[in-house]
């Protein structure tokens, strides 16, 4: 496989990571460093010294973009009326654009430009270099938006600013994914939403990963486990639907269960929970393991956004029985592993059964790890990844 020279652009790469974007990213970039010479060009966070020690253990070079990003224009009316739409107007094209030109002059040339998001990719619309360009879209923007606007009553001044809202970040974002050579994304339908914004690229499925645990969950207390980052819409969203309307159904019919939350988490869901005994809010914690080797079920209750649950596939490789959504288990092969319910007696009827009889689940648990050591780990990923990279520059040959 021939070695590269590829510069990374990313806009989080935490050390460890904290959320599934930031788990894709890192573990993404490790894969590249695998068979490519790799610069990380990045924004400088508060575990800034812990991702140059692991950069340097990796043999990754490290750059850092000007920043941090600016925070978006929070009154809607501000955000109707900004130049670029929300999710891209907190960061700068033209200074990260300016940032790939410096790291070219002083580390390049750069055989290929990986944008880690859209959000950085914007800056490819004002600069050509000459590299292949990939961008890795960990979510497809345009479907969360309408799906934000579609939630919100006709009747209602909000609906008219979001579908607004929806149009523009469709049309803007349609732009972005218009100028690289090549977008990778996390399943076929995400896939699907790509070509609708860019019928004529070329489009490659790098799935979500982890990392096998060697030892599988063991369900004690009938525990209920969800793991996410709170302050990513479509978590928050999904825990406020469960806790509204499943969680009194469960409460009910199993009055022991306990419901865990893990991952960074808004002060206004913690509010939501207040003075419920038999919710725990545990934060960002540094390792998952007792959490999962507690539980007696996985719960991923997203009702918008795209990309797949990088959580969903982590409990699956954990041994742990899961209930989804349908949205929340897309994109990922489970093979009918997974309980999948959209409404709130059905998901409320599934967990039940897990905290009843969590011993008539352990084949199934079985099955979904067997599915994850085939289909989702890293290196397999990589594999992947790896291979569609030099299948980018083969072309090159050709045009």
């Amino acid at each position: 496989m021939p070695s590269h020279q590829l510069l990374y652009i990313a806009p989080f790469c935490h050390i460890p990571p904290v959320h599934g974007a930031s788990q894709r990213g890192i573990n993404l970039l490790l894969q590249l460093a695998r068979g490519h010479q790799v610069t990380l060009l990045t924004y400088r966070k508060h575990d800034a010294a812990a991702l140059q020690e692991w950069a340097a253990e990796h043999g990754i070079a490290l750059r850092w973009l000007p920043g941090p990003p600016a925070a978006s224009a929070s009154r809607l009316l501000g955000r109707a009326v900004a130049r670029r739409p929300p999710g891209f107007a907190s960061h700068s094209p033209r200074a990260i654009a300016a940032a790939i030109d410096q790291a070219w002059a002083e580390q390049g040339p750069f055989d290929t430009l990986y944008f880690a998001t859209q959000v950085l990719g914007q800056a490819a619309l004002l600069r050509s270099w000459p590299a292949r360009i990939a961008l890795d879209l960990y979510d497809v923007y345009a479907p969360i938006a309408r799906t934000k606007a579609a939630a919100v009553p006709v009747s209602r001044p909000y609906h008219w600013l979001f579908r607004l809202e929806a149009a523009r970040v469709r049309r803007y974002e349609a732009r972005v994914l218009r100028r690289p050579d090549l977008l990778l994304v996390t399943s076929e339908p995400d896939a699907a939403e790509a070509a609708r914004l860019a019928p004529a690229q070329p489009i490659a499925v790098v799935p979500n990963g982890v990392d096998l645990p060697a030892d599988v969950a063991r369900a004690g207390q009938p525990s209920i486990l969800m793991v996410g980052s709170y302050t990513y819409g479509p978590n928050a969203e999904g825990l406020r639907w469960f806790y509204q309307h499943v969680w009194p159904q469960v409460r009910q019919g199993h009055p022991r269960a306990t419901l865990v939350l893990v991952g960074e988490g808004a002060e206004q869901l913690r509010a939501l929970t207040n003075g419920d005994p038999q919710v725990s809010w545990a934060g960002r914690v540094a390792e998952l393991r007792d959490y999962y080797q507690a539980a007696a079920c996985v719960i991923v209750p997203i009702r918008s956004g795209g990309g797949t649950r990088l959580k969903l596939i982590e409990a699956m490789a954990w041994g742990v029985p899961v209930v989804a959504t349908a949205l929340g288990a897309q994109g990922v092969d489970h093979a009918g592993s997974v309980a999948i319910a959209d409404a709130p007696a059905q998901f409320a009827e599934a967990v039940l059964a897990r905290l009843r009889r969590p011993g008539e689940f352990s084949q199934v648990a079985e099955r979904a790890r067997a599915i994850v050591a085939r289909s989702y780990t890293w290196h397999g990923i990589g594999d992947t990844l790896l291979g569609t990279i030099t299948r980018l520059h083969a072309r090159d040959k050709h045009t």
